[in-house]
């Protein structure tokens, strides 16, 4: 801290603000200590006897993937909302507490309140006790078979005590206050462990697995070597990480989606648009006739994925260019239609108040057609694809809707995050000439 080096973190805050606090500097040191050893070293240990027992008791890893194939699938990682759904894992996180509790003697100490007698022990009021807890999750008159690992004790008991089952996290007002962080973390790691991978014994050099020895019976002679399990004690080798890997290609390609988008913007940021006329970017609205009434008053509108990075996006304006001109060219090359006339060319139009300075002209444009409706040739750059789609202009503000129908149905399916990316975002402009050209052919 005197080096100015330190990160920022409680205990770097704590010494800072030491005089307003009021503590003294050992009584600083239990308290910040307290987190690590409450909240972060029990999660580390729990986590390390679930591995134990995976290692010793390979049905329950069977079991418990078939419930997250069922219920997860294969296309995505476990969430904290499937924890409701995944009755097994939830009886894997109890019974792990359980099997081989981190606090064995109960972590908080009590005081009697009372005097009181246990088995013909005398106990004065105001004594320090402290809850057994080895002892109690290995009563086999509550826990049958206390020392075998069988999640299904919490799923099939009608006792209340098993059912909600918060022993492992003390009693009364001095109960654990990070009960449900603990819960949830040990739920979201065992489920994404079982998800993505198996988790067998390392084999010696002879091929054979390499098995932790477990105690055989519950004592308090035994407590000490079962339940300071660490690494240390065994190998854990992982097979087949398919699904986890498949779950991180998902996300590599998500983040690589992002990145490009970022890019996007950050290049559309430094361009220069505004040429000397004073406009970004024209809008076109191009009106389709036939001379011959061959087909309705349509127009076109366009589906179009973002060309290459380093392109400029379409309906910009070139150096010498009027609006006007440059919405005849860029419908010519986007749609492949060639306007006859300009309708109207708008004022100078700011697409987001209060947001940019980006200004735009509104162009609408007629384009005749002799008889039927043609489908000229597209004049797109390198690396542009739009894809044309012509509508009957009474039809525009619900075909626009369609698409956002289009949307909401993706966001809905399992894999949200990625498919949305692949749904189409609607033109504000468009759709607000759309909707006021809807409203006119209701007499609004």
């Amino acid at each position: 801290m005197e080096a100015g080096t330190v990160p920022d973190c409680l205990a770097a805050q704590c010494i800072a603000n030491m005089d307003k606090i009021g503590m003294t500097e050992l009584e600083l040191a239990y308290s910040v200590s307290t987190p690590f050893g409450a909240g972060i070293e029990t999660t580390a240990g729990t986590l390390t006897v679930f591995v134990l027992a995976m290692l010793h008791y390979p049905q329950v890893v069977k079991k418990a993937q078939i419930e997250l194939d069922t219920v997860v699938g294969h296309e995505r990682l476990p969430e904290f909302q499937d924890r409701q759904n995944l009755s097994y894992i939830n009886a894997i996180v109890n019974e792990t507490l359980r099997w081989r509790p981190v606090a064995i003697l109960g972590g908080t100490p009590h005081a009697v309140v009372a005097d009181d007698v246990y088995k013909e022990m005398y106990i004065p009021r105001g004594s320090t006790v402290f809850a057994n807890f080895d002892r109690i999750m290995h009563d086999p008159e509550m826990f049958p078979d206390p020392e075998d690992f069988r999640p299904e004790r919490f799923i099939d008991s009608s006792d209340p005590r098993i059912q909600d089952f918060d022993l492992p996290f003390g009693f009364g007002r001095r109960q654990c206050p990070g009960q449900h962080l603990a819960l949830n973390s040990l739920f979201i790691n065992i489920s994404r462990l079982l998800w993505g991978f198996d988790i067998t014994p390392a084999l010696d050099e002879q091929g054979n697995p390499v098995l932790p020895v477990l105690p055989p019976d519950s004592n308090m002679d035994a407590i000490p070597s079962r339940t300071s399990v660490s690494l240390g004690v065994f190998e854990v080798a992982v097979k087949s990480p398919g699904r986890y890997m498949q779950a991180l290609t998902i996300l590599q390609q998500h983040i690589s989606r992002l990145a490009v988008t970022i890019r996007r913007f950050w290049e559309s940021a430094q361009r220069t648009t505004r040429r000397s006329g004073g406009i970004d970017a024209v809008v076109i609205f191009a009106i389709l006739r036939s001379k011959t009434n061959a087909f309705p008053v349509s127009t076109v509108i366009i589906e179009q994925y973002r060309p290459p990075i380093d392109k400029f996006i379409i309906g910009l304006i070139d150096e010498g260019e009027t609006a006007e001109q440059a919405a005849i060219r860029e419908l010519r090359e986007e749609t492949g239609y060639k306007a006859d006339e300009v309708v109207e060319s708008s004022p100078v139009v700011v697409a987001d108040p209060g947001m940019t300075n980006a200004n735009m002209k509104l162009v609408i444009l007629n384009v005749f057609f002799e008889g039927a409706l043609e489908t000229p040739d597209q004049q797109l750059d390198s690396g542009e694809f739009i894809v044309r789609k012509v509508v009957e202009l009474k039809k525009l503000h619900e075909t626009l809707q369609e698409y956002d129908r289009k949307v909401y149905k993706l966001t809905l399916s399992r894999t949200s995050m990625l498919t949305t990316m692949q749904g189409f975002a609607i033109d504000a402009k468009l759709h607000h000439l759309a909707t006021g050209y809807a409203l006119a052919l209701q007499g609004i």
